[in-house]
């Protein structure tokens, strides 16, 4: 049996040490690599726990959008998605 999360060092190129965290699914598959905003470990752990408490050790995702979503009313000015989404939902298209 595993924890439910592993936790591990990183250095920001500014040379500051950060601690980051696996998390684990039911089938106990690594997911993700998320920091913890801390840079101790107790701190990174109580963190975590804090997290799971609240069920909210693993990001949720929206949902990606599709090409065809992305590009539907593309040559419509003013219609379609991408005017309506923003740049930031716009980076995570999936194809």
């Amino acid at each position: 049996m595993r924890n439910d999360y592993t936790l591990l060092w990183r250095t920001y190129p500014n040379g500051t040490k950060v601690v980051f965290y696996y998390a684990y699914d039911d089938n106990d598959v690594r997911q993700g690599q998320w920091t913890a905003k801390c840079r101790s470990v107790t701190a990174a752990r109580n963190c975590c726990n804090r997290l799971i408490k609240t069920d909210r050790l693993t990001p949720k995702r929206g949902k990606l959008l599709t090409f065809g979503e992305y590009a539907e009313g593309f040559w419509e000015r003013g219609c379609g998605v991408a005017w309506k989404i923003g740049i930031s939902r716009m980076m995570s298209i999936r194809i």
